[in-house]
């Protein structure tokens, strides 16, 4: 095995990556006249199929052993719901990595171990939905076969956490390169990736390398890769200075192949706010379809009593028809819907607004550094950190638990009290009279009506 040293670390590259392939997946992988692979020759263990979307969720969260990491995370989790994760410089492992790996909510992780408290890649997956099978991994990559269960042929994901010296990512290109040589199979790469491909992609600072960006896009070309694009702000990395010093950037990226195009052909990358940390999540949904709006039934909030302009609303509704109890509710009802719109606020609208306010104060800031929308963002990320708070008072309340009796407002505990509730009251499947399982909302309707 060659290695290479004069960095601060051992890096392993090409030969080290072609000799992990060849022994994980044998003569599958390149066999005797170097046949490439497709990805037909790959036998991974049969998924029961469900028409729903794959949707993939990368993030450089700078430290999972922060104190507002899990938070965050869960309200990743809830907001988006997501059957793969990437965690980049986590800056853990080991058993420590292991054990908050097993409090994260998901069945299955990877993950390549950091250097000196530094880097770190973590893979979450949980095994009823997808099945990813790990074939090689370095310090910078991790390379794995995915099969989603709405989808019978597998692909190759890679995940990068490209090396902030330059002479680490070159060889993580010549990796790549010799990775794309090795198979013909449908191919997804996410991560970040610590380098620019034009002056589009920075604002501020000093200019882009140009013979570093060459080599860069020398890569992606020859392993075939398209940018899928994004929503949202422009840049995904931020150094978090005054107006004068700021600089953002554009690192982290999703790339695919023509052959996984063709089988996501509706795939989105949407950027999601930079809270927690300075590089911003990304999400990757191969079917971003509108959600099928349901006619909820009337449900009164206890967390209302919190606001005392509860009882006005109160005494106006039965002002108006005392005489009449069933007008009275029927009145009640309407009022106190529109109260908790325009007064009271719903929770999770109010964050959503939030979330949609600091989108537009960070796609303003890609074009100009204004000091007012500085302090407007760091205002808004305030307001959003607090957000939490009310929604474990929330889910406490939904969950129909005794709080008292169960001691603190722990939201996993309520929440996932809350999901199990609802998956028995609700039906996601359903048998017609044919004999046929329908899985789809609007043909379950069609029938129940």
């Amino acid at each position: 095995m060659q290695e290479y040293w004069g960095l601060d670390h051992h890096v392993r590259v090409i030969p080290f990556l072609k000799e992990t392939l060849q022994t994980t997946l044998g003569p599958e992988w390149i066999d005797e006249n170097n046949k490439p692979l497709t990805q037909t020759e790959v036998d991974l263990p049969h998924l029961p199929l469900f028409n729903t979307p794959m949707k993939v969720l990368l993030w450089n969260c700078r430290r999972t052993t922060n104190p507002h990491f899990r938070r965050h995370f869960n309200n990743l989790m809830v907001d988006h719901r997501p059957q793969l994760v990437v965690l980049t410089e986590t800056r853990v492992g080991g058993s420590r990595g292991a054990a908050l790996c097993l409090n994260l909510g998901f069945s299955k992780y990877h993950i390549v171990e950091t250097h000196s408290f530094a880097g770190g890649i973590w893979l979450l997956w949980n095994d009823l939905e997808i099945h990813c099978d790990i074939i090689a991994q370095t310090q910078h990559e991790v390379h794995a076969w995915i099969q989603v269960s709405s989808i019978p042929s597998p692909w190759l994901f890679s995940a990068i956490y490209a090396s902030p010296t330059f002479n680490s990512r070159r060889l993580l290109w010549e990796n790549l390169t010799f990775l794309a040589d090795s198979h013909n199979t449908r191919w997804l790469i996410m991560g970040d990736f610590n380098e620019l491909l034009t002056s589009v992609d920075k604002f501020g600072g000093r200019p882009i390398n140009l013979s570093r960006a060459l080599k860069f896009k020398e890569c992606m070309d020859h392993c075939g890769m398209l940018d899928l694009g994004f929503s949202g702000p422009k840049f995904t990395w931020t150094n978090l200075r005054n107006t004068g010093a700021l600089i953002r950037e554009r690192l982290d990226r999703a790339w695919n192949n023509h052959d996984w195009q063709l089988l996501f052909p509706e795939t989105k990358i949407l950027h999601l706010p930079c809270i927690h940390s300075d590089h911003c999540p990304i999400l990757l949904n191969t079917h971003p379809l509108p959600s099928n709006n349901v006619n909820r039934p009337f449900r009164f909030e206890t967390i209302w009593f919190s606001d005392p302009s509860l009882f006005s609303v109160v005494r106006d509704s039965w002002a108006q028809y005392p005489s009449s109890f069933l007008r009275s509710v029927a009145t009640f009802t309407s009022k106190v819907s529109i109260w908790n719109k325009t007064c009271f606020g719903n929770i999770f609208l109010k964050k959503r607004r939030l979330e949609r306010r600091l989108l537009g104060v960070q796609k303003a800031l890609d074009h100009q550094s204004y000091p007012f929308l500085l302090e407007l963002e760091i205002a808004l990320t305030s307001e959003l950190n607090h957000t939490p708070k009310l929604e474990e008072e929330f889910w406490g309340l939904k969950s129909r638990v005794n709080t008292i009796l169960e001691g603190d407002r722990n939201s996993k505990f309520f929440h996932i009290t809350t999901i199990n509730r609802r998956r028995n009251n609700s039906i996601s499947a359903l048998k017609d009279t044919s004999g046929i399982w329908t899985y789809e909302a609007p043909v379950i309707k069609n029938i129940l009506v």
